[in-house]
């Protein structure tokens, strides 16, 4: 092996080979580095391309465990660190490309701080339902520094209410959706989880800074301005056989929807009062439903989906409340769902995902017939992504573009959004995110219940999220509290719904 002898090359002095030769094994390193890393997917930097003042797209999972977790605070937290710690997404930093003229890449912070991801908190007042969904939304709320890795613990401890009956404390895990979707959320966070009580360990992970520590960091120039141009002037130069494509998929659709295979994809949605401007807090709340009957009243439609029961039984109570508040328009409300792509295989950082668009038939009364248009629409959606793929239109195009355009782009859509302008693809959107099947004990205590919280978009003031554990189907709700302005009759309606779903299930079976 040939050794770099600077020194020996006239101008080149023995104190700058000394320099040279402690450089080149770095900047050998950096490359070596900069080949390894994964570039962010285009779904994901859009997430990150999402954030401002008052929008922060953070996916929350909660778990509420039985008693009140006797158990220190380092014990537990050794406990979240060292099952957390097997995940990507425990260090993984955004590392942007220069100008923003790529999609970013991740990097892997060196070390991770304990005491800036995880937190421990009393229930705040009397310690019920009411007080602890007013923190859940404040954390949820949170932004995250993107300079650190983007997850964060809540342990609240001191919780007493009948809304969930047994319970004590509850457990929130937060993520940026730009480093994992929902189902990616419920693998990170059922990592904490076993099928068996177990003992916390008392011994701390590697790689876990203490209190006093230096700040979580990543290389400072992680990915040159020549890697950078290189991915831009590929994607520049891919950009005409995507827009053929797109073309393509979108003659093949309407040539489908033209000779009658399939009904046409409504685009546009009704103004509603969710669509309207919006600077107010956010509410949030849940409902919790026995799964049994959910998956019961799948029979009243052949074919349907507990997902089908869950927008039916939303749509009955969009319908219901917007009439009280004398809101309900003449067209029927869109809802944005969205639809994993992930395979057993992909990756654990990032999104594997697109969106669908379910008309929600709240022009129909019958819960019935409501339900079998719903279930129709909905496995249309899926052929249409499945055939045509996940995107048709500018919008396949658009995440092809530098970001620091997307940027822009994002930004005008999401101005004209929140002044109420225009609204988008949808009036209201659900999300239903699967819980890990390891979710059964936080160390030794058992975990009884789940909901979670989906932040909102600029235009969209009303999401849901759908889950269910034990038996228990939930569906979480979050708004903005002037265009939600009545929560508690929101969730009645809920209520009601299901119960008028079911009775119309009990004289199906008697028919029989």
């Amino acid at each position: 092996m040939h050794s770099l002898q600077l020194h020996a090359y006239p101008g080149c002095g023995p104190e700058i080979a000394a320099i040279a030769k402690q450089a080149l094994p770095r900047r050998i390193e950096a490359i070596a580095r900069e080949r390894q890393m994964q570039q962010i997917d285009p779904v994901s930097s859009v997430m990150f391309l999402r954030e401002q003042e008052h929008y922060h797209p953070n996916l929350v999972g909660i778990y509420f465990v039985e008693g009140d977790l006797a158990e220190e605070d380092s014990v537990l937290t050794n406990l979240i660190l060292t099952r957390l710690s097997q995940s990507p997404a425990f260090s993984a930093l955004i590392a942007p490309t220069p100008l923003q003229l790529d999609h970013p890449y991740w990097v892997t912070a060196s070390e991770v701080s304990a005491e800036r991801h995880i937190t421990f908190q009393r229930v705040q007042g009397a310690g019920d339902w009411n007080a602890l969904r007013t923190q859940l939304v404040a954390f949820a709320e949170e932004p995250f520094d993107l300079a650190r890795p983007l997850w964060e613990v809540t342990v609240y401890r001191g919780f007493r209410d009948d809304k969930v009956p047994g319970t004590a404390a509850a457990i929130a895990v937060k993520v940026h959706h730009g480093v994992l979707d929902g189902l990616g959320l419920s693998k990170f966070a059922g990592q904490l989880f076993d099928l068996q009580p177990q003992s916390p360990s008392e011994r701390r992970p590697r790689g876990i800074m203490t209190a006093g520590s230096p700040t979580e960091t990543g290389p400072r120039r992680a990915v040159s301005f020549g890697r950078t141009a290189r991915g831009a002037l590929t994607r520049l130069l891919n950009l005409p056989a995507e827009v053929r494509s797109m073309r393509q998929s979108q003659r093949a659709y309407e040539k489908s929807v033209a000779s009658g295979e399939r009904p046409r994809l409504r685009k546009v949605a009704p103004s509603t009062i969710f669509n309207a401007p919006t600077r107010a807090h956010r509410v949030f709340d849940a409902e919790w439903f026995p799964l049994e009957d959910i998956q019961n009243l799948r029979t009243l439609v052949p074919g349907a989906t507990v997902n089908d029961v869950a927008l039916t039984i939303i749509a009955g109570a969009l319908r219901s409340y917007l009439a009280a508040e004398s809101a309900l328009p003449a067209d029927s409300l869109l809802c944005g769902v969205p639809m994993s792509l992930r395979d057993n295989d992909d990756p654990a950082l990032g999104n594997t995902l697109t969106g669908l668009c379910v008309d929600l038939y709240t022009t129909v009364s019958d819960p019935v017939e409501r339900m079998r248009l719903i279930s129709a629409a909905s496995y249309w959606e899926k052929q249409r992504v499945r055939q045509y793929g996940a995107v048709i239109g500018a919008g396949a195009v658009a995440i092809q573009l530098p970001p620091a355009l997307l940027r822009e782009i994002l930004r005008s859509e999401e101005r004209s959004a929140s002044e109420g302008s225009t609204v988008t693809g949808a009036n209201v959107a659900v999300t239903n995110i699967p819980r890990d099947a390891r979710v059964a004990y936080f160390g030794q205590n058992r975990v009884v219940r789940t909901c979670g919280i989906v932040s909102l978009n600029p235009g969209i003031g009303l999401k849901h999220e759908i889950s269910s554990l034990n038996g228990e189907l939930s569906i979480s709700v979050l708004a903005n509290a002037d265009q939600l302005r009545r929560p508690e009759e929101y969730m009645a309606a809920l209520r009601d719904e299901f119960s008028l779903l079911r009775n119309h299930q009990f004289v199906h079976s008697a028919t029989r």
